[in-house]
């Protein structure tokens, strides 16, 4: 196993809470870190959004660890064997440095998932796997997209301005998916949320928290110093005149619930996707799902002559 990794409260992590300004009923939460990496320094920074400010802070604390125990495992022990489980009962090991890529190589932390609990770390990161791949085969692919209506959860942005419209995949997937679309054209923002849960209702419920938390951050911190300048570009992308495009676009994959998929998908995660234990730490595991086998929106990028940005983070 990699060296120990200090706890968050051992760390002088700095937190950030707020209510949301469109949805006040949302609390937005903030755990910023700066470590150094390679004698290089690093910011770090992790994300919650709730309606209760413990789950949201609960939240925000382990994104941080999936920034940054990633972060120190590449700095110092890149070439540590890590196990993992394989989904067709395969078991082997992989070195850090297969696990995690080092920064500024257009990588991202796909797949990466912390917990208390080993096995809802293991199926929090599957699903997050399945759900990458799903946006990538919506925007880059010929998946599309069936409306939720009415949706499966109330409504987050009740106040004056934009409306959240909820979608699901016209395909059968193995748990529900949920797209939660927020497009305020009067600002000129576009923002998405979407989640993977084992219910519909769970997983609009957690997509609306993301797309509030989004339109929030785009809204009042488009430049944060916990943020690298690649995440503060792709944040700035999503206010602007790419919002109308994207948002076309999106409309274009929307199809009636009768209407059958004429793209080849694969919708469940295939069997030599991996399931990599890279730590257990006495916060909780981190592992991460991942699979050569699967496009995810990072393939696609950047986007190709004639191609809309995707605006996933």
């Amino acid at each position: 196993m990699i060296a120990p990794v200090p706890a968050l409260d051992d760390l002088p992590v700095r937190y950030v809470r707020r209510a949301c300004a469109a949805s006040p009923g949302f609390v937005l939460v903030k755990a910023g870190l700066r470590i150094r990496a390679d004698g290089q320094p690093r910011p770090l920074l992790g994300f919650g959004c709730a309606t209760d400010p413990a789950t949201a802070t609960a939240r925000a604390r382990a994104e941080l660890y999936e920034r940054l125990i990633p972060a120190s495992a590449l700095a110092r022990d890149a070439e540590v064997e890590v196990p993992g489980l394989r989904l067709d009962g395969h078991e082997g090991g992989h070195r850090i440095a297969e696990l995690i890529a080092p920064p500024g190589t257009g990588s991202d932390a796909t797949g990466f998932a912390f917990h208390p609990d080993l096995g809802r770390a293991r199926s929090h990161a599957a699903r997050e796997l399945t759900e990458r791949h799903l946006l990538a085969e919506l925007w880059y692919g010929g998946l599309g997209l069936v409306p939720l209506d009415p949706p499966p959860g109330p409504d987050a942005f009740t106040g004056p301005g934009p409306r959240a419209r909820h979608y699901t995949v016209a395909a059968r997937t193995p748990e529900p998916f949920v797209l939660v679309v927020v497009h305020d054209p009067a600002r000129e923002v576009l923002v998405v949320g979407s989640a993977v849960r084992d219910t519909r209702e769970a997983a609009a419920a957690h997509a609306v928290e993301e797309a509030v938390m989004m339109y929030d951050t785009v809204l009042h911190d488009s430049v944060s110093a916990y943020v690298g300048a690649g995440s503060t570009d792709r944040l700035r992308s999503l206010r602007g005149p790419l919002a109308a495009r994207r948002a076309a676009h999106l409309e274009s994959r929307v199809r009636t619930p009768d209407e059958g998929d004429p793209a080849p998908l694969r919708v469940e995660l295939p069997a030599d996707t991996w399931l990599s234990t890279i730590c257990h730490h006495r916060d909780g595991h981190l592992v991460r799902a991942w699979s050569p086998d699967l496009t995810l929106p990072r393939g696609h990028r950047p986007a190709g002559p004639g191609q809309v940005p995707d605006p996933f983070c």
